[in-house]
């Protein structure tokens, strides 16, 4: 039932969808441009102190994630995958008024949860693999990519140390063999 909402609810999503809008994905210079092309800090107007300070948010906040997360003993896996689908999910909020974007966010966060998802039963590397890549779509794509339209600096950059360290932290339990923790 669960799939069929799911799929009901993004063949309408999909519907709304004007060339204009898919248009509107289609940026005009050389996709790799974008990788590429090196966006300083000042290219995003924040000086290097602010960057490192949203940095430093992030990680803080990813430690304060990952503590709630390991003191939920038999919640462990549950709280890491929701974590990640939600952080995912706040892309979804920022592309709410551009529905062609909105379809490459709930695409996203459906290739993040299922990465994530696979680890809820399976091996908890699942969950680390998926934690540890989403930093490259909030960098790639809403850093220097053309999401940056709408992907606002101050979540972009915290995402990536608060991913990074969820990632780092759960990769040492797993290979410290406090897998059965998670």
């Amino acid at each position: 039932m669960k799939r069929w909402l799911i799929g009901v609810s993004l063949a309408l999503v999909a519907a709304s969808v004007t060339a204009q809008d898919v248009s509107a994905l289609i940026v005009e210079q050389h996709p790799f441009d974008a990788i590429t092309s090196v966006v300083t800090v000042s290219d995003a107007g924040m000086s290097p102190v602010q960057a490192t300070i949203l940095l430093v948010i992030g990680a803080v906040l990813g430690a304060a994630f990952v503590l709630t997360a390991f003191l939920r003993r038999r919640r462990t896996r549950p709280w890491l995958v929701v974590g990640l689908i939600v952080v995912a999910l706040a892309y979804v909020w920022f592309a709410r008024e551009r529905p062609a974007w909105l379809l490459v966010e709930l695409a996203g966060v459906g290739v993040y949860g299922a990465v994530s998802w696979a680890g809820l039963r399976g091996s908890p590397w699942w969950i680390v693999a998926a934690w540890a890549l989403h930093p490259v779509w909030d960098i790639v794509l809403h850093y220097v990519g053309p999401g940056r339209a709408f992907a606002p600096v101050w979540y972009t950059v915290p995402c990536v140390s608060f991913d990074l360290v969820v990632a780092v932290y759960v990769a040492y339990r797993v290979r410290d063999r406090h897998a059965e923790t998670l």
